[in-house]
């Protein structure tokens, strides 16, 4: 997965070793952060994708490894939570892949064992935390 921040920054998963990686878009690498570091498997960062305020606050990384969808503050890249697990309920997910934020706010997550996309709307309990 990949993503560029209006800022310039890129975001790239780095699958099997667990990490998001930060590049300038002249290739000079700025920081790296982990998300479920003890996965094997395939590893744990899928897909990559910001939040749509304005300061993108929020970087949203898919894990299909362990069916969650990790949420880091984007200047730190600390895991500061999260949502979903196993199964093919509704708010559940099968691997999940790729992902995206629409202008709204709204989390789309496609699944690869699981054949869908599901539409996550995710509310703050309070005001400058994470939705």
């Amino acid at each position: 997965g990949i993503t560029l921040s209006r800022d310039g920054l890129v975001y790239v998963s780095d699958r099997t070793a667990n990490r998001v990686q930060v590049f300038r878009r002249s290739g000079e690498f700025v920081r790296e952060g982990f998300v479920a570091r003890d996965t094997r498997d395939f590893g744990s960062a899928y897909g990559v994708a910001l939040s749509q305020d304005p300061a993108q606050r929020w970087l949203y990384v898919s894990d299909g490894s362990n069916n969650r969808i990790w949420i880091l503050r984007r200047d730190t890249l600390a895991v500061v939570g999260g949502f979903s697990s196993y199964g093919r309920q509704g708010g559940q997910v099968l691997s999940a892949h790729s992902l995206t934020v629409d202008p709204q706010g709204n989390v789309y997550v496609a699944e690869t064992r699981g054949r869908r996309v599901q539409k996550f709307r995710l509310v703050s309990a309070r005001p400058g935390t994470a939705p």
